[in-house]
């Protein structure tokens, strides 16, 4: 076994893999979309960061997937989860940066060695660690998820670990992060968002996004057949195919995101006057009184195919992810035209470079913009994702239902959510009488009949206690009456007595008025 504790034996091992290099044919690395190859490598004693750029990166990451360890490895991880294939694909990325760096050869290179037992498996991952963190500049949950996404592709290439060494070799730091300083998306600054002028897709879409504490994944796979806008209140399933648990479950928007997914469906079927996807519109028309254009008029209404995303991006039809970039993209810019947009600046991904060219930007945690520091991304504080943490809050917190939170958010790894079951009936109910009112951001018409329907039930309460009042009052004065009356036969029954103890004996006598004394004072 090669031991790459030191220098020495790095510098040995570097010169045994460069003589190995000359012998075996390894993939040039050449420049995407020409047929130049480019020197990709350079042999810096003083490497850093600033040596790996995007361009760089972005070749290294398309050259692995023409190896076939990595494009199996892939397309096997691609099976459960698109996002999951993606963060592998930057972590083996790398892995190909660092193998070329240090040793001079490949992915394909190094698995022969591992299997063979030229290179010790546990030596070589402290050591690419380290490369991670401190060459690199890495974080510590960016390394932890390389150091995951390399222990998996080593055991789908037979190459056993053992866990526990693996952990004690790489040594990753623990993390530190100051939660104060974390920004926190509130109520009216979310209402300040969604009341803003935006395009229309936006708009019904962050509506949607805040009331029903959907994945933004999630909502972008919806359909217009998963929406029932008949319901009470309007409900949304989310297919078991688009969640991240791959568990169904349908969610529920409020009143006035009813009302925006309603107008948003009129739009899509008058103003865009687009046919269906058999080219035929219908006959029949609608009143548009209440449409976002002009006023009332009347216009033909076209047939929207029930399968069709209800966030549909016209030059990009049937694309779920492309709807979810251009949803984050648009999303960063209304944050910007409102003074909103405080960005942080974090390592880039070789996932963010990539997929924005292909506009195929899947991942929450890279929505962000290249910086002028080379290297880096500006995120804004407040994201997408920051409606889903605002929806739980409400829920939890002023709606006092923390369980029904969880299970609308789809989280199922809770002890307590394996035992909290619930009808859907009930789930609506309990959602509309407790929930939406708190999800409710401008609906200014809305909360003017609510103002409107309590001010009158004040009115009938109100009038009902006068009655009450009233009623109590007459039965006090007819019990009056009553205890006058009774006082009127008492006093006749004690003068009667009276007259016929008078004959009596004197004794007697004064007995009868010290009990007619008694009676009074007890009155």
């Amino acid at each position: 076994m090669t031991t790459i504790g030191n220098n020495k034996t790095t510098n040995t091992m570097m010169a045994s893999s460069a003589a190995t290099s000359n012998k075996t044919s390894e993939p040039k690395l050449v420049a995407a979309g020409t047929n130049d190859a480019v020197k990709l490598i350079k042999k810096n004693k003083n490497y850093t960061s600033d040596i790996f750029p995007e361009e760089e990166r972005y070749q290294i990451y398309h050259v692995i997937e023409s190896y076939p360890s990595v494009n199996r490895f892939l397309e096997k991880r691609s099976r459960g989860s698109q996002r999951t294939a993606a963060v592998y694909h930057t972590a083996l990325t790398y892995l190909e940066k660092y193998l070329q760096y240090r040793y001079q050869f490949s992915i394909n290179t190094v698995l022969e060695k591992l299997r063979k037992g030229k290179l010790d498996v546990y030596n070589f991952i402290e050591d690419f660690i380290s490369f991670i963190i401190q060459q690199l500049g890495k974080s510590p949950n960016t390394a932890k998820d390389v150091l995951k996404a390399v222990r998996s592709f080593f055991r789908s290439e037979r190459i056993s670990l053992d866990p526990r060494l693996v952990t004690e070799c790489a040594s990753i730091p623990k993390s530190y992060r100051e939660t104060e300083s974390d920004f926190v998306l509130d109520k009216p600054t979310a209402a300040k968002i969604l009341g803003s002028p935006m395009n229309r897709r936006l708009r019904v879409f962050l509506y949607t996004l805040a009331s029903s504490g959907a994945r933004v994944g999630e909502l972008s796979s919806i359909r217009w057949k998963d929406v029932d806008l008949n319901a009470n209140p309007v409900s949304i399933h989310l297919r078991a195919e688009t969640t991240k648990t791959k568990v169904g479950r349908t969610v529920y928007v409020t009143r006035e995101t009813a009302e925006e997914l309603k107008q948003w469906l009129l739009y899509r079927q008058t103003c865009r006057n687009r046919s269906n996807d058999k080219g035929v519109a219908t006959t029949s028309t609608i009143t548009t009184g209440t449409t976002p254009t002009s006023s009332s008029i009347s216009k033909s209404v076209v047939d929207i195919d029930p399968n069709e995303f209800v966030f549909q991006v016209y030059n990009k039809k049937g694309d779920p992810k492309y709807i979810e970039h251009k949803m984050q993209t648009s999303f960063t810019n209304h944050l910007k035209s409102l003074g909103l947009y405080v960005a942080r600046e974090f390592n880039s991904v070789v996932g963010n470079g990539i997929n924005n060219n292909n506009n195929n930007n899947n991942n929450n945690k890279n929505n962000g913009i290249k910086s002028k520091s080379k290297n880096k991304y500006d995120r804004s504080n407040i994201t997408l994702h920051s409606f889903r943490k605002l929806y739980k809050t409400i829920i939890s917190l002023q709606a006092k239902e923390a369980d029904l939170s969880e299970y609308l958010l789809g989280h199922r790894s809770t002890l307590n959510q394996t035992y909290f079951k619930i009808s859907p009936s009930d789930v609506a109910k309990v959602y509309l009488e407790r929930c939406e009112k708190y999800l409710t951001f401008n609906d200014v018409a809305g909360l003017e009949t609510d103002l409107l329907s309590v001010s009158k039930q004040n009115e009938t309460l109100a009038q009902k206690l006068i009655e009450e009042r009233e009623a109590k009052d007459r039965e006090l004065i007819e019990l009056k009456k009553l205890l006058s009356a009774y006082e009127s036969k008492v006093d006749s029954w004690v003068n009667r007595i009276g007259d016929i103890l008078g004959y009596a004996d004197p004794l007697k006598q004064k007995e009868y008025l010290e009990a007619v004394k008694s009676i009074h004072h007890n009155q």
